[in-house]
């Protein structure tokens, strides 16, 4: 299969983001793999479920010209700069798997020498110390695997820019963000930055097409300045959340959850999730349906029945969230 490569020259999260989504878009059309490396200037980039003002210091990184920006993808929110290095895998549906592709970037990472594995739900670890962060989504055409590769991270801003449940650190047993995650050149300071994108285009090239080019993408296109409208937009990133009147938090060993409700009474009107679970178009269908029903007067327990009957994998998060929202 025919590969393309791009290389973003902008460090703007903002054109990064509507970068990968204009790739992913080629892929669906064209039937083709992307591996798309990308770097960003100091930012926070939350889950496409999470709220920007309980995963970061929004004062903080609005004083210190940090970048806050939602990807469309599940999982937590990360922080970084020019010391970090993103890569994103596009392959079709037919060949999309989570576990195979994160197994792939720790595998090319052994090629140069670093001692990485995959590592619970979705890192990347060297000696039980976070690397990479990852994500993944997918719809009937694709499957997207995207990631961070800490290089020369500046932890200390990371630590205070960034918030994280007491829940979530006692989880990991741990006392603070800095503590969980190293830098690849802290670790190994032969490898440098330049040499992680090569061994990444290498592993795209020998494992995952026959062929493989370098792209460019007309930015000046009405397709990628509507991308990049949204990603941009106010709307997207902040979205509203004073409009609930109850909210519940719970941590799971799925992921740190709260559920959102507009209350009519003792009934919701409207439905809301934050959450850094990386299960984030299940979630995303589960309360549009859910809101749907709400609004036609028909029932959640019905939703919640045939979404454990459509996704037995899912079972125990989709009952979680049910108990949680029984609860309010």
């Amino acid at each position: 299969m025919e590969g393309l490569i791009y290389q973003s020259s902008l460090n703007n999260p903002y054109h990064n983001l509507a970068a990968e989504a204009y790739l992913a878009q080629i892929c669906r059309e064209e039937n083709k793999s992307c591996l798309y490396l990308w770097q960003n200037s100091s930012s926070v980039i939350i889950g496409c479920h999470q709220n920007p003002y309980t995963e970061c210091d929004v004062g903080f990184a609005r004083e210190n010209d940090i970048f806050i920006a939602r990807r469309t993808t599940g999982g937590g929110a990360v922080y970084q700069d020019l010391g970090n290095l993103n890569f994103t895998l596009i392959v079709p549906i037919c060949s999309f798997d989570r576990v195979k592709s994160t197994q792939l970037i720790a595998s090319a990472l052994n090629g140069i020498g670093i001692e990485a594995e995959a590592d619970g739900r979705n890192d990347i670890c060297v000696g039980g110390l976070k690397i990479s962060g990852n994500a993944y989504s997918s719809d009937s055409k694709i499957g997207l695997h995207h990631g961070t590769l800490l290089y020369d991270v500046d932890k200390e801003i990371m630590e205070r820019v960034l918030k994280v449940s007491e829940n979530k650190l006692k989880k990991r047993g741990i006392s603070s963000v800095k503590s969980r995650v190293a830098c690849i050149k802290e670790l190994y300071p032969d490898v440098s930055l330049e040499a992680l994108k090569e061994v990444l285009i290498n592993a795209f090239k020998s494992r995952l097409v026959t062929g493989a080019s370098e792209i460019q993408i007309d930015m000046q296109g009405a397709e990628f300045k509507s991308l990049l409208d949204k990603f941009a937009s106010a709307s997207w990133i902040f979205g509203k959340y004073d409009d609930y009147t109850l909210r519940q938090n719970m941590q799971f060993d799925w992921g740190n959850v709260t559920v959102l409700a507009d209350m009519n009474g003792e009934k919701p009107n409207a439905l809301h999730i934050e959450t850094d679970a990386v299960e984030a178009g299940l979630l995303s269908r589960l309360f549009r349906d859910l809101n749907q029903a709400l609004a036609n007067g028909g029932s959640i327990i019905s939703v919640f029945e045939a979404y454990k009957l459509r996704f037995p994998e899912n079972f125990s998060m989709i009952d979680d969230i049910r108990q949680m929202i029984e609860k309010l």
